[in-house]
């Protein structure tokens, strides 16, 4: 699937922004996207939709954006289709942990706060250990889709793997090797 590329309006450097969609998904985006400071030139700049391009090939300067992706929302789902998410922003780091669960999961997670998440779909909950998070799959399919608090927590764990745009190459990747968390 072809890759978004911008370029720097500044050093005229096309850069990656990281993320990978289809046309369609592209079609559905805002005319204009804010995009963090630019890896390039340090600069902050607005991204005119009209002046992105798709790249099924790697870049000659090619530049990644795990710091400065554009700011929009993210979608993704389980193989079957019957659980789908949202979260407010693509990842820009994820964690692979060790804890007993997790790596038997495969998962790696992005973080958010709960109220950037959107999980819609029949899901089968797995609580575990001091119950404070549960795990949600697809009860259909399997795939592990997030994990949410169950108590005041803040934030929450999305399985990046699920989301359509996720690109392992464009994020910052944590081993957390501390089983007992």
């Amino acid at each position: 699937m072809p890759m978004l590329i911008v370029r720097c309006p500044n050093t005229g450097h096309q850069v990656s922004t990281g993320i990978i969609m289809d046309a369609g998904s592209f079609h559905r985006l805002p005319d204009k996207l804010p995009i963090g400071e630019c890896s390039v030139c340090g600069g902050q700049h607005t991204l005119l939709k009209c002046d992105a391009v798709f790249s099924d090939e790697e870049l000659d300067d090619w530049t990644s954006l795990p710091s400065a992706m554009i700011e929009i929302s993210s979608q993704g789902s389980c193989h079957c289709g019957a659980v789908t998410l949202t979260v407010s922003r693509p990842p820009r780091e994820v964690t692979e942990c060790h804890c007993s669960i997790c790596i038997r999961y495969g998962a790696l997670w992005a973080y958010y706060r709960a109220e950037d998440v959107s999980l819609a779909g029949p899901t089968q909950v797995y609580e575990w250990g001091r119950k404070q998070i549960a795990f949600h799959h697809c009860g259909t399919c399997g795939c592990v889709m997030a994990w949410l608090p169950l108590g005041e927590y803040p934030e929450c764990g999305v399985n990046a793997r699920m989301l359509h745009s996720f690109n392992l190459r464009a994020v910052s990747l944590i081993v957390e090797e501390d089983a007992s968390v």
